[in-house]
């Protein structure tokens, strides 16, 4: 299993972050699936929708090995739905400096992921939303598109 550490290599001398890609690796889709699983369990009908985002949602792509999870609700959730991840072990950094959504850290020992909580119709789930589906649906990204 890969960690988030071995995704994003600090070099110690010069401070530069490594970024790690990795072919597409199969088990992708299950691992979300796990994900989605124990936070469907744990948030419940407050979820519109548990979305897999991001390149690792793209068959055949390669990519860093962390499974971006959006997961979609009302805006007058959001609150509650905080509580009920919190509940599972995930920790709230904030948005991240993306305005309209809340990102976690996963539990310890869960599967390598970026855990979003967006609020119905937000720009950051459509971006999100929006990112997957083009590289879904050109399986060469041109050059620079990939961020």
């Amino acid at each position: 299993m890969v960690t988030p550490s071995t995704a994003s290599i600090v070099d110690s001398k010069t401070m530069a972050v490594r970024v790690v890609v990795v072919d597409y690796d199969p088990e992708w889709p299950h691992l979300f699936e796990q994900i989605r699983a124990a936070v469907q369990a744990a948030v419940g009908d407050l979820a519109l929708a548990i979305e897999h985002v991001g390149s690792t949602a793209v068959p055949g792509l390669a990519a860093k090995p962390i499974v971006d999870v959006d997961v979609v609700v009302r805006a007058a959730d959001v609150g509650e739905t905080v509580r009920r991840v919190a509940l599972i072990g995930y920790g709230r950094e904030g948005d991240l400096g993306i305005s309209g959504r809340q990102a976690f850290i996963s539990p310890i020992g869960a599967p390598a992921q970026h855990l979003y909580l967006c609020p119905e119709n937000s720009p950051a789930l459509e971006a999100h939303l929006r990112f997957r589906d083009y590289l879904r649906a050109n399986q060469e990204p041109q050059p620079n598109t990939v961020g």
